[in-house]
Formats: structure tokens, C-alpha cells, sequence
């Protein structure tokens, strides 16, 4: 054996006999049943969260040491000088050391929970922290892991599924630099034909004749540089792939069932990364009986079910969080930290990267340390501060989200989630009673107004408090007479609300087209339920790609060149369907991206201008882009050009970003970024091809019979592989590609299976 495998067994059992000696020799039951997914039984729901442990231990010990690291700011430690710039970032926002606290502050029944984990991961660490691929070929073993440490993966989560609400302020600030006065009237929500917000007419409060009050946020008229908007962005590690990420959720009342059951369907759409985000499992011990998809150093089913109730969150996409510019001189002497963080320089060897001193406030908002270079000379006497509702956050936001877990009906369901404070998510959930219900959790700020872009300000004091909607204000429906509820990270409520969710929303072309098949079938079943989660139809095509062609037909018909007469017939005839054998998808997607990037016009934007009388400059450059984009996919002809499954691929790229761990053979997968069945792709300039980064973690259909049915497809297995071949038969990531379901052993007789035994 050797002495790092001695250090960390050692380690491991001092870790673990100092917190939880208590759960010494419990006894787990386990089944792994064919599909590849783990059933748990211990006495009591504090074993069986020691049982969860021990597994996340041993299948998924790097993905959750890499998680740790990365909201530690020590990623830098094993993947060397590139892990830097994250490292900074995370120690900037302190979220590990806010972790430490949260934890501090919980109830000990809560706290026992995670003692009772972190207990069960550091057995499983025995054997996963020795034995994982990652380790060896890195050549390290990871510490033991610690209760606070469940904590800090909590808020990670949230700060990364929140991170677009950071960005949007960038965002408007530069498009108002681009649009002037143009700006909010191109660029909004309102009046779009494929506008849907969750909340329908009499489920929430409306504004008063009045209107809404103004912001109390006076500006100093000063315009943040696209320099420095630049330098923010590459700091919070805006541009990295998961900040546009989404999900889809609905659920269905009986009415509305073939069956005369309520249905649910969640599939949160996340990086599509190797190993798989989520680790499905089945638990079982004291009054808890619940299946679904648990995150690896989390204690808990984030999506799933028990025997009474279905649940699931997306992203709500909410403003949650501002980039204020004060004056200099406001924030010196506040407290300031100056970081040391070690990189690997070559095999063992570690060598430390001194940055300089950043501040935070003395309420704990990080002001963003940007350098003398970073920021233009008429911006050098002002910073930038930021301003989160999850540095707020307070033992009491936690201690609740194992309490859903146990929900027997709807309106416990509600009332549960309703006290859980980690900004923030939309949840849906159905009972066997036959209602289902919806409710957005999370610390939301209570705004006026929304300010456009970045807001200067006269003094740091008037940052706001932000008094926060309480549980009736917030966002919520039970049992809405329509019998359905449908969330895929549009806004909640629509324009003329009394309440205000800024700007940083998804389009909502995905809700548009799931309500619109909803209703298009009076009674749906699980097939009816499974074709709408596998949709593929490019939703924005239907409204922008007739004002496209339009648009440049004329230029096409006058030019003559063959490439381009034909391309603009293969798209005028294209039937919207995504799939992989699509030959008008890759000339679509890459126009529309290339007009985004040289116009800054998104979708709101483009359909607008586009509806008015063309100008001749726009059109000259869509056709220009379109030119450009044809070249791009190497369009011929359409019996000398490429697919969309030649151009669209997936590599389910290793967690880690070390190529080494990656598979030679991609995918090749349908969708795109606004269908219901998300292919979301990045454009790969060197191999001219897109590449997908994300999609469906999973795709769950309940039926809330008695007992319930559950229905499921993955992205891969709960075990941790090298080895992983993406294209072979009746593996989970073609099931996955195909969209085919298995049902789910659950509820499970345990007196019909064959249970292994082992201790705690």
C-alpha cells in the first residue's frame, strides 16, 4: 500500500470517528438494481443520509473534490496555471467561508444530517479517493471531506445558476452603449408574439393605475467603458459555458390526464459534462421513501419523488444581484484580503501566485478588483461593487431544503419550499390527490424599478437593503383553473405586475411552444408527455426566419451565385424539425449567430427590426452575415453539404477540462438553443462545427398514480468512467440521444430483491 493511500485512510478515519462516532457500524441495505441505479435502506434518516454518502464517496469522489476546490478557489492545486483566474474569482466572493458559518448556525437536527454524510463520504472516499482514474493520473488523494463542505456545494450551486443576473447588467450597459434610446424598446420582454410568462391573468397582484414607483437610485450620469464591462465579465467568469444554461418544467392536472392522475415533468438543462451532474438514487430509512437525482456532496433529492408528492426546480432567472459604480474613496480602508493560491508547476511541485489586495464592504459585498490597466482613466476614482441576495444568506435559508424530501401533498409542498431563502428557483410539484402547484423560492429583492445597465451612484450608502417579497408576494399558483402550470426560465409575472423581476430571463419561446402542445392535445399520457420533452422544432425560426429570407431574397435572386440561391430554398422549405439529419439547421443557427455577434441582436431585437421597413444598412449586412454564415458550414448544395448531426456534436467533455480525460468519438445530437429538447452549442471556429455544451441532465416524468410511476432517461451512469464509448447501442448517452425511458423500480418491495449488507 502506498504511503499517500496509509496518509488518507488515516486521515479519513480521524475525520470520521471525530464527528460521527456514533454511526460506527450502522448497517446499510443496498440494491443496485439493472438500470445502473442504487436503492438505500438504514433504520433511520439519519443513516440512510450516511448510506448516500458512502456512495457519493465511492463513484463520485472527484466530482466532488473538484466541486470542493472550486468554491474553495484551490482548483489551481491539480490543473495548474489555468485554474487561476477561477481560484481568484471564488476567493473574491467568499463563499466557502460564508459556508463555514451557514453551518455553524444550523439546528443540530440539521446539523446531524450532515455529520451523518460527510461520515458516509469519507468511508466512500476510502475506496473512490484511491482508486478514481482522476486521482492516479493527477497524483493526489483528496482530503476528508467535512460537513460545512455540503454547505459550501449548496451555495456554489446557487452563485452559478445565478451568475446571468450578474452578467445582464453588463449586458444592458453595453447594448445602451450600441442602441442609445432604442434600447429598452428593442430589447424588451413585452409585446413579442411568443411572450409567456408563468403566471397568467388573476394569479398574482397587479400594478396600480399609479404604476410602479421610481428607482431611488439617482445616477451620476457616468457610462461604464465596454472595457471595463469586459474586464467584469472575464473576472466573474461570465462567458464560461452554463451561464446561459436553462430547464423545462410543467405539471398537469387530472383533468387534463388520460388516466385521470396528475402528471409532472422536469429536465434541467445543465453542462452536459462527464461525469453526469446528477447521481440517481433511491432512499430509504425512518418516514423518508424518495427517489430522484441527488447532486454528489449535497445530502438530498433536488428532483424526484416520494410516494405522496413530485418535485422539481429550474433556473427562475430573477434579478437577484446588481454591479454598482461608487466612488473610490468610499470603499478604502474597508476590509481588504490579499490572497495566496498554489498552482501545479510540474508533478508534485507547487509554487504560490501572489494577487493583489481586493476589499469587501463591511457587509461582505466583494468591491471587483480590477487593475489600473483593466479600467479607462475617466473610470480610475470609481469601483465597482456587487451586490448578491446570497451574501445575505443565513443558516434558516437552509435548514428547510431537506424538509421537501418529506412533503405529502401539494400544499405542504408549498409551504415547505416557501422557507427555503438560496436564491433562486422555480419549483413545480404534483400530489396522488390530484393538484399541483407552483412557487418560486429564494431571497428576490423587492424592486420599484429596474435600472437599466450598470447605475452610478452618489455614495455607497445608497446601495439598497433590498427588502425582499415575503411568502404571499413571491410567485405561486395552486390548482389554476387552465390545469396546468408550465415554467422553462421564462419571467413569472407578465408586464403589468406589481412586482418586478428584472431582465435577466430566458426567452420565452420554449414555454411559448410547450403550452402551445399542451393545449394542442386535450388529455395527454406519458407518451403525449414524453413527445413534448423531446420537441425539437426551432421555435424562433417560426417567427424570424420568414423576415430573414425576405430580408436579403432580392440580394440572393440578383447575385445569382448557385451556393446561395440554394441554401435560401433549402430554408424556405425546412420544416422546422432540428434533428440530425437536418441540412438547414447548421446555415439558420450560424446566420442568426452571426448577426447576433456583428449587430447585437438577439432575438427580441432582430424579430423588431426586422418587422419594421428594412433599412438598407441592415439588410446589406444580414446578407453579408448570410454570405458569411453558408461559408461557414460549408454549404455546396444540398447533395454536397453537411448535416446538422455533422456539425452538432457532443462530447460530454470531462468536469475536469483535462483533454486526456476526454472521448475521441462525439455524439452527434439534435436540437438547438430554443428547443423544448435544448441542443445549446457553442461554434468551434478551428473545426467548423458546433459543439454542444448543454442540454437535458435528465429527463423525469412522474405519473402520480397510486403508486406513483416514474419515468426516466440519463446523460451516463452514477459510476465515474474513463472509458466511455457515447455511440454504442443501448448505452445511457444514445438512450439519452433517442429520448427512450425506463421506469424506475420505485415504490420498491425490498422483500423481492437481493440486498447487500455493509457497515458504517
Amino acid at each position: 500500500m502506498s504511503i499517500s493511500r496509509v496518509v488518507l485512510l488515516a486521515a479519513l478515519f480521524l475525520s470520521s470517528s471525530a464527528q460521527a462516532i456514533e454511526l460506527k457500524g450502522k448497517e446499510c441495505q443496498i440494491w443496485q438494481d439493472t438500470q445502473g441505479i442504487s436503492h438505500l435502506r438504514a433504520e433511520s434518516e439519519t443513516v440512510v443520509f450516511g448510506c448516500l454518502g458512502y456512495l457519493h464517496g465511492r463513484d463520485r469522489a472527484f466530482q466532488m473534490d473538484f466541486l470542493r476546490r472550486t468554491v474553495q478557489g484551490r482548483r489551481a492545486e491539480i490543473l495548474g496555471y489555468k485554474g487561476i483566474r477561477s481560484d481568484f474569482m471564488l476567493r473574491v466572493m467568499g463563499l466557502y467561508d460564508q459556508a463555514k458559518t451557514i453551518y455553524a448556525g444550523l439546528a443540530p437536527q440539521y446539523q446531524e444530517a450532515y455529520v451523518a454524510y460527510a461520515h458516509g463520504v469519507n468511508r466512500g472516499f476510502q475506496q473512490g479517493g484511491t482508486e478514481g482514474f482522476e486521482f492516479r493520473e493527477l497524483g493526489y488523494t483528496p482530503e476528508p471531506w467535512r460537513p460545512e463542505d455540503s454547505v459550501a456545494m449548496m451555495m456554489l450551486q446557487s452563485f452559478d445558476q445565478t451568475r446571468r443576473t450578474f452578467a445582464n447588467d453588463m449586458q444592458e450597459s453595453r447594448r445602451k452603449s450600441q442602441f442609445g434610446d432604442l434600447t429598452e424598446r428593442l430589447f424588451s420582454l413585452d409585446g413579442l408574439p411568443w411572450d409567456t410568462s408563468i403566471l397568467k391573468s388573476g394569479e398574482y397582484v397587479a400594478k396600480s393605475r399609479e404604476g410602479k414607483p421610481q428607482s431611488s437610485l439617482p445616477s451620476t450620469g457616468q457610462q461604464t467603458s465596454s472595457a471595463t464591462l469586459r474586464s467584469i465579465e472575464k473576472l466573474l467568469g461570465l462567458n464560461d459555458a452554463g451561464v446561459e444554461t436553462g430547464s423545462n418544467q410543467w405539471v398537469l392536472a387530472p383533468a387534463r390526464s388520460t388516466t385521470g392522475n396528475a402528471w409532472f415533468a422536469n429536465d434541467p438543462h445543465l453542462s452536459l459534462k462527464s461525469p453526469p451532474f446528477w447521481y440517481w438514487v433511491h432512499i430509504s430509512g425512518g418516514a423518508l421513501d424518495a427517489i430522484g437525482g441527488s447532486l454528489p456532496g449535497v445530502p438530498m433529492i433536488a428532483s424526484g419523488a416520494n410516494q405522496k408528492v413530485a418535485w422539481g426546480p429550474t433556473n427562475a432567472y430573477i434579478d437577484v444581484a446588481d454591479v454598482f459604480s461608487v466612488p473610490e474613496s468610499e470603499v478604502a480602508g474597508q476590509k481588504s484580503i490579499r490572497p495566496t493560491i498554489w498552482f501545479k508547476l510540474w508533478g508534485p511541485i507547487q509554487i504560490p501566485f501572489v494577487f493583489k489586495t481586493f476589499t469587501r464592504t463591511e457587509e461582505g459585498w466583494p468591491v471587483l478588483p480590477l487593475s489600473d490597466s483593466d479600467v479607462p482613466w475617466k473610470e480610475k476614482k470609481h469601483a465597482l461593487v456587487l451586490r448578491w441576495t446570497g451574501f445575505d444568506l443565513t443558516a434558516k435559508d437552509f435548514e428547510h431544503f431537506f424538509d421537501i424530501m418529506r412533503a405529502s401533498t401539494v400544499e405542504d409542498m408549498s409551504d415547505r419550499v416557501s422557507l427555503v431563502g438560496i436564491p433562486s428557483w422555480n419549483f413545480v410539484f404534483a400530489d396522488t390527490q390530484g393538484h399541483i402547484g407552483y412557487r418560486l423560492v429564494g431571497r428576490v429583492p423587492k424592486r420599484g424599478s429596474d435600472n437599466y445597465g450598470v447605475p452610478s451612484l452618489t455614495s455607497l450608502k445608497q446601495i439598497p437593503t433590498w427588502p425582499l417579497l415575503n411568502h404571499f408576494e413571491l410567485p405561486h399558483v395552486t390548482n389554476p383553473h387552465r390545469g396546468f402550470v408550465v415554467g422553462a426560465n421564462n419571467r413569472q409575472w407578465p408586464s403589468d405586475s406589481a412586482f418586478l423581476g428584472g431582465r435577466s430571463y430566458r426567452t420565452s419561446l420554449r414555454a411559448f411552444r410547450i403550452e402551445e402542445l399542451l393545449e394542442k392535445t386535450p388529455k395527454h399520457d406519458l407518451k403525449s408527455i414524453q413527445k413534448i420533452q423531446c420537441d425539437q422544432q426551432a421555435v424562433d425560426a417560426r417567427f424570424l426566419l420568414p423576415l430573414l429570407t425576405d430580408a436579403v431574397k432580392e440580394k440572393v435572386a440578383k447575385n445569382g451565385n448557385s451556393s446561395e440561391l440554394s441554401a435560401l430554398k433549402e430554408l424556405e422549405t425546412w420544416d422546422l424539425d432540428t434533428s440530425t439529419r437536418c441540412k438547414a439547421c447548421p446555415i439558420y443557427r450560424r446566420w442568426t449567430h452571426r448577426i447576433d455577434l456583428a449587430l447585437g441582436l438577439e432575438e427580441n431585437a432582430l424579430y423588431r427590426s426586422l418587422s419594421n421597413p428594412h433599412l438598407p444598412e441592415l439588410v446589406d449586412s444580414i446578407y453579408k452575415e448570410y454570405v458569411e454564415a453558408i461559408a461557414d458550414v460549408g454549404w455546396v448544395s444540398r447533395e454536397n453539404s453537411k448535416t446538422w448531426g455533422d456539425l452538432h456534436v457532443n462530447f460530454f467533455r470531462h468536469l475536469s477540462t483535462l483533454p486526456a480525460f476526454d472521448v475521441k468519438d462525439p455524439l452527434p445530437t439534435s436540437g438547438d438553443e430554443n428547443t423544448v429538447n435544448p441542443g445549446s452549442a457553442d461554434w468551434d471556429a478551428q473545426n467548423k462545427r458546433y459543439e454542444q455544451e448543454s442540454g437535458a441532465s435528465h429527463r423525469l416524468i412522474v405519473e402520480m398514480s397510486n403508486p406513483v410511476k416514474v419515468y426516466l432517461t440519463t446523460t451516463g451512469l452514477n459510476q465515474d468512467l474513463k472509458e466511455r464509448d457515447l455511440n454504442k447501442a443501448g448505452s445511457p448517452w444514445s438512450q439519452w440521444n433517442k429520448c427512450e425511458y425506463m421506469q424506475l423500480h420505485f415504490p420498491l418491495n425490498w422483500d423481492q430483491v437481493s440486498l447487500t449488507k455493509f457497515s458504517l
